[in-house]
């Protein structure tokens, strides 16, 4: 009678025990593996649309406006704090060690103001920027010459639909400050063509245009930010810049077929903590 007892008890048990459901397991998985696919998804459609700054400057501007009302708040966060977190932001947004470590450099000198440390903020700053400098370097080579096979079976920048279109013009000035732009020239005469990048990204294609004059060149003022340049398949890059700190890259394959054809065109100008990318 015990025993039967006994084996009943613990069948109960045993019945009142919750299955584990190893197909919600992995349905629970699955949803998760996706949630964190479209924050990913997300999180690029940001940057690469340019939002992040927009985002950057409403936090700054709900920051000036609430110590408009609550004077205090400035103590917290100064102009030395918000310059660390505008280099610290850029750099990891632009995978640039240089300006992440800058970022840490102004970092050092608000820690000391709030926390009354006693060591000395130059030397320690100059000390960490030279190691973002080095390891900048080290992983990311300062120019690149190399042609890299790349598809060209699109003809267009991701922004497509904001872009301009630039058909007659002689003497271009192409400028980016502070967000992102896209350019399609298909002039056939071409003079001059200067173009600045300032804290943004900035995008050209010169597939379809032309110079009319026997010394091309193309002018540079890079600082901060990224410019991609698609040119013709028959045009030679001559680089004439000067790239403190920066990265100069060509993709695609050139037209070696017929040396006639061929078009000198000369890079020029600066390129300083940014990145330049040449496409055939």
């Amino acid at each position: 009678m015990a025993n039967s007892l006994g084996i009943s008890a613990i069948n109960k048990s045993f019945s009142s025990t919750p299955k584990i459901s190893f197909r919600n397991s992995a349905k629970t998985t699955w949803v998760s593996r996706n949630y964190y696919k479209e924050l990913i998804m997300k999180k690029e459609f940001i940057m690469k649309k340019g939002y992040f700054w927009y985002l950057l400057l409403l936090l700054l501007a709900v920051y000036f406006i609430a110590i408009a009302f609550v004077p205090s708040l400035h103590l917290i966060l100064d102009g030395t704090s918000l310059l660390a977190l505008l280099f610290g932001l850029f750099g990891l947004s632009k995978r640039n060690l240089i300006l992440f470590f800058i970022g840490l450099g102004f970092l050092s000198i608000y820690l000391k103001d709030v926390f009354h440390f006693t060591y000395s903020t130059t030397p320690l700053f100059a000390g960490i920027v030279l190691v973002g400098i080095v390891l900048h370097n080290l992983i990311i080579p300062r120019s690149s010459y190399t042609y890299k096979s790349k598809s060209t079976s699109h003809h267009h920048f991701e922004n497509e639909k904001s872009a301009s279109y630039i058909d007659n013009e002689t003497d271009l000035y192409l400028r980016t400050f502070f967000s992102e732009n896209t350019t399609y020239v298909s002039s056939k005469q071409l003079t001059n063509v200067y173009i600045n990048t300032k804290f943004g990204e900035q995008s050209i294609d010169f597939t379809q245009a032309q110079f009319m004059t026997d010394s091309p060149e193309i002018r540079l003022d890079i600082a901060f930010g990224q410019t991609n340049i698609r040119i013709p398949s028959n045009w030679r890059i001559i680089n004439k810049t000067s790239t403190p700190f920066a990265s100069i890259s060509f993709s695609g394959t050139p037209d070696t077929s017929s040396d006639s054809d061929i078009i000198s065109v000369a890079l020029t100008g600066t390129v300083a903590l940014g990145e330049v990318d040449i496409q055939y």
